[in-house]
């Protein structure tokens, strides 16, 4: 398979594309913002968003922010069309959006060739029990220390 390297604004022209074609997309996680659920370098699948979908708060959407940047992160609260996106690995950046700046939702990880449902109940409570702050503030000086 060939590899072909694109700058960041090219790459994600074409991942809109395909899913606005409703196909899902591959993609690599860079970064540390989606930690410990999502690594750096792990696959993702994301789906294209849908007139039906109904978004849930701890969804992990990709989505456009107002400056232009492609984040992949959590619903952390919905207000009608207004959501306010959080990485699992913030304490307290968050990015508003709207739900017309969301280009897919994320349904699954990809680890050691098998793909594996992002919102099974026990993954869904852990992510609940994670937007604690308190949890949040404590598990990530854990994972810090003893996982990375």
């Amino acid at each position: 398979m060939k590899r072909i390297v694109l700058p960041n604004q090219e790459f994600f022209q074409c991942v809109e594309q395909m899913l606005q074609q409703g196909k899902e997309v591959e993609i690599a996680v860079k970064g540390q913002s989606m930690r410990p659920f999502l690594k750096h370098g792990e696959k993702v699948i994301v789906a294209p968003l849908t007139h039906h979908t109904l978004l849930k708060r701890g969804m992990i959407i990709l989505a456009r922010t107002a400056d232009g940047t492609v984040m992949m992160h959590r619903i952390f609260r919905i207000s009608g069309e207004q959501i306010v996106m959080k990485g699992d690995g913030n304490l307290y950046q968050t990015e508003p959006i709207q739900r017309n700046d969301i280009l897919g939702i994320v349904t699954s990880v990809v680890r050691n060739g098998k793909q594996t449902s992002l919102y099974t109940i026990p993954r869904q409570w852990a992510a609940w029990c994670w937007r604690n702050m308190l949890v949040r503030r404590i598990g990530l000086k854990i994972y810090d220390r003893f996982i990375c």
